[in-house]
């Protein structure tokens, strides 16, 4: 079974490789779109059609913010916190702007979920867009989402997610070629939505000697720092923090 796992995970690879262009072709229709959406709803205020982005996995609204403690008797305790929709419009609403066009990049097909979203902002998802995706096998939207997500003028992602972490790269990527603001620290305008402690991660300046888990996140030695060593990363300060 492994083998077997290998060669699909083989040909899925050379597969995406000799299509890439398809794909950024097919993520660029809806953006186009996503674009001329937000346009049209604040031509004044928003000429170039900006919108955000998101990246909610089915469950993340029922995701357990752990909390273990000791009490005064010693007595070991382990709690469990529920982080719904609200909370996660609560934790990001201050990073967006008022009623605007946000892309959620999402496995959950009922957007009824995202309630509390959508009760404050424009909000569509990928099926929105099937029209736009005539031909194309579902089991690749999942890149489409990330390629998608990626272009969001603000993203929040979820920690420690992978899919998430990917998204964060391209935006490193998109982030050096434009000179964005904090670029050269290789801070992006990413955010986490849960758990609420990792919010901030993105906007402070890490390097992989620096963190204990290397897969929970990207680093901006990936887009901004490849020719640098660890030793000189690891020199850098980690106390640079955006808001």
């Amino acid at each position: 079974l492994i083998w077997i796992r290998s060669i699909s995970t083989f040909s899925s690879l050379i597969c995406l490789l000799k299509n890439a262009s398809f794909f950024y072709s097919r993520s660029a229709r809806v953006i186009s779109a996503i674009r001329e959406r937000a346009r049209k709803r604040h031509r004044n205020a928003n000429p170039t059609g900006q919108f955000y982005s998101f990246h909610i996995r089915r469950g993340d609204y029922h995701f357990k913010e752990k909390n273990t403690f000791f009490d005064e008797r010693g007595d070991f305790h382990y709690q469990r916190k529920v982080v719904g929709i609200r909370e996660i419009y609560l934790t990001c609403k201050n990073q967006i702007a008022k009623d605007a066009t946000v892309f959620i990049a999402t496995d959950e097909t009922d957007k009824d979920i995202f309630q509390p979203l959508v009760d404050n902002f424009d909000v569509v998802i990928l099926d929105d867009f099937k029209h736009l995706l005539t031909g194309l096998n579902p089991k690749y939207y999942g890149m489409l989402n990330q390629l998608i997500a990626s272009k969001g003028r603000h993203f929040f992602g979820t920690y420690p997610s992978t899919f998430s972490g990917y998204i964060n790269r391209l935006r490193g990527y998109h982030s050096s070629k434009n000179k964005s603001s904090g670029y050269k620290m290789g801070i992006i305008d990413s955010w986490y939505h849960s758990p609420l402690k990792r919010k901030n991660e993105m906007r402070v300046f890490r390097s992989p000697g620096m963190s204990s888990s290397h897969v929970s996140r990207e680093f901006p030695a990936v887009w901004r720092e490849i020719n640098k060593g660890i030793t000189e990363l690891q020199k850098r300060s980690t106390g640079h923090l955006l808001q």
